[in-house]
């Protein structure tokens, strides 16, 4: 389309171009914003108003963290944009905003982010995206335009941006790239192209040219119809979010990006809003609320929510969101979305995860038989039954007295974040690519003092395996527990002792008794099995990865679907799962020697590999390559 719509007034006096490229006369600007903050009529004005309070600075940045000394443009727009939609009045903060971001915008009409150092800020790193954060500039501008016209100077910011955002749309899928140097489209990012279109269309209409109003509304709708082409995905009626195949899916993005259209008013392909948001919530809403532990809380979820009448899942996300305000999971995003929900519910009640006519819909099982060992005073080892989820690939969330600590991908994991003479408690859950969440596993505890305690491991097919204390009084059978493949084991309270004997019998009957010497148990870990004693060696600990599959075949093909098969892989122990990869990124995992892959286009000849994963976590060499070519019918 023509720019000459965006062609300023001659006389526009405001913006100047000297060589940086980056200046605009300052005072002109600061008079410019008293006379909007003045003079502009309020689209509401019982609209509860928007401060940011910690975010935004005395100069109108707003930084990406609370008292913060970084500032993201993306962020910040979609912080205000995500507060005017809500119905919150934001022209305070978004006029300094503008009046800030218009002394700090590139000269191609981008933005870079900023750091402050000396009270002084200067571009310090590239734009995440440059079409999603021109598109929020944009909308922003025509959003707040007043209906007399736009300032001169916010219709050359709005010019240029306008400009580099249409040369970042790619001729061949019609859809928006990231920036000139990735050619990358996200499935988010052109969400916020179409509702950047829709807003200037708009405006367009309001300001009296018709004409320019109809080509923009043309163009949004158009690419509606590119993102459902390019981004949808009818196997599994879900969008995927980028051009490009990524390789661990998880909450965010992909999960997260389903909510765009939803928040955008865009049309979801053969779904109403409200049922496919919640669908969304039955699969994620367990996920969504414990994504503050590693990443941030997601209030637009939360937005959504509100807008469908989802009020539960609002008031669940006050109540847990509410102790993360300006913390480390907590930026301006989260603010915004806070300020406006809280000051439609300002007393939420506490969140009824745990009602089981509310609670979320758990569809995997439980991880069970956790189990914590010792490796040393500074190392507590965890264990528990690997859990299936069908084709999905299963990971598993670690927690130390109630908080976060890590994500592993088999059913092991190594504290090594612990202190000598302290108790810890442990919990596991387990998810999938999907989202799926299961219940939180029963809690263990465990002290690090090794010099108190003796953990054994023996070696041993049977699982019914005691272990027997001849030295203590009435000489005590304690029944070992399951450590890993092959492996049962056994932690001991040695008290005051510095050995204790011990020998092993199966349902009564001696196994093991060290030949009628028994065995001596010292502090720390103590392996036993094939003959040897080995201390301070832990048999779960396995460094071997296991041998590639081999017999890679296919096993039935679709037009959209292809079918593997594949001899199972050896291991010197146990093999866990399979990671199956499709040109290259992986795609799935399975417990099984096959694999169903269906999200592949006809007529397309896709490259399948298949590594062997063992219980911790080492994987095998790829097995041979496989080409299926998909049928046309």
């Amino acid at each position: 389309m023509s720019d000459s719509s965006f062609e300023p007034s001659s006389s526009t006096p405001d913006y100047v171009r000297p060589s940086t490229g980056r200046t605009v006369f300052k005072g002109r600007v600061n008079r410019l914003l008293m006379v909007l903050l003045i003079c502009f009529n309020p689209t509401n004005s019982e609209a509860d108003p928007l401060k940011l309070n910690g975010y935004q600075q005395l100069d109108g940045a707003i930084t990406i963290f609370h008292n913060g000394d970084n500032v993201d443009p993306y962020f910040a727009g979609k912080a205000l944009l995500a507060a005017l939609d809500s119905g919150m009045d934001i022209r305070a903060v978004a006029y300094s905003w503008i009046a800030w971001g218009l002394q700090h915008q590139r000269p191609d009409g981008g933005f870079d982010r900023f750091c402050r150092k000396n009270g002084n800020w200067s571009a310090c790193a590239a734009a995440d995206a440059d079409d999603s954060a021109t598109a929020v500039w944009i909308e922003l501008l025509v959003k707040l335009a007043p209906d007399a016209g736009m300032p001169p100077i916010w219709l050359e910011s709005l010019k240029r941006a306008h400009q580099l955002l249409e040369s970042l749309k790619d001729q061949n899928s019609r859809v928006y790239f990231i920036s000139a140097k990735q050619p990358v489209g996200l499935l988010m990012d052109n969400v916020e192209v179409y509702t950047a279109l829709l807003a200037l269309s708009h405006f367009k209409e309001k300001t009296g040219e018709p004409v320019q109003a109809k080509l923009l509304a043309t163009q949004a709708d158009a690419l509606a119809s590119d993102i459902v082409r390019v981004f949808w995905q009818p196997c599994n009626s879900s969008f995927r979010v980028s051009t490009q195949m990524l390789t661990r899916p998880g909450f965010y993005p992909d999960k997260v990006a389903e909510i765009f259209p939803i928040l955008a008013q865009m049309p979801v392909p053969g779904r109403d809003h409200a049922a496919f948001f919640r669908q969304w919530l039955s699969v994620n809403r367990g996920t969504w609320f414990r994504q503050a532990n590693i990443d941030f809380p997601w209030g637009l979820v939360a937005i959504a929510a509100s807008q469908l009448q989802e009020y539960e899942s609002v008031n669940c996300w006050l109540a847990l969101a509410a102790p993360l305000r300006h913390g480390s999971h907590w930026n301006v995003l989260e603010e915004a979305a806070y300020e406006f929900l809280y000051g439609k519910n300002p007393h939420p009640a506490a969140c009824q995860v745990t009602d089981p006519q509310k609670k979320p819909s758990f569809s995997l099982a439980t991880p069970e038989n956790l189990q914590a060992v010792k490796s040393n005073q500074q190392a507590l080892e965890l264990h528990w039954n690997p859990v299936a989820s069908s084709n999905h690939a299963v990971a598993y969330e670690i927690y130390r007295d109630d908080k976060f600590i890590a994500t592993s991908r088999v059913p092991f994991y190594v504290d090594n974040a612990v202190t000598s003479s302290t108790r810890y408690s442990y919990s596991v859950t387990a998810y999938d690519d999907f989202g799926h969440i299961s219940d939180t596993s029963q809690v263990v505890s465990l002290n690090t003092d090794a010099g108190k305690f003796a953990t054994v491991y023996l070696e041993t097919k049977s699982n019914r395996v005691k272990i027997h204390l001849p030295s203590q009084a009435g000489e005590s059978d304690l029944v070992m527990e399951p450590a890993c493949p092959h492996f049962l084991k056994k932690t001991l309270n040695l008290g005051d002792a510095t050995q204790i004997s011990a020998a092993f019998a199966d349902d009564n009957r001696l196994i093991d008794d060290n030949q009628g010497r028994n065995y001596s148990l010292t502090a720390g870990l103590t392996t036993i099995g094939r003959g040897t004693v080995s201390v301070a060696t832990n048999p779960c600990l396995d460094r071997e990865a296991p041998g590639a599959p081999s017999n890679l075949k296919q096993a039935g093909v679709d037009r959209h679907a292809v079918n593997i098969a594949w001899i199972a892989a050896n291991d010197n122990q146990a093999v866990a799962g399979y990671l199956v990869l499709r040109n290259g990124a992986e795609i799935g995992e399975t417990t099984q020697t096959q694999f169903s892959d269906a999200c592949v286009a006809p007529m397309t000849t896709q490259q399948y590999r298949v590594r062997a994963l063992d219980y911790s976590g080492n994987q095998s060499a790829e097995s041979a390559p496989l080409l299926v070519t998909t049928p046309n019918k």
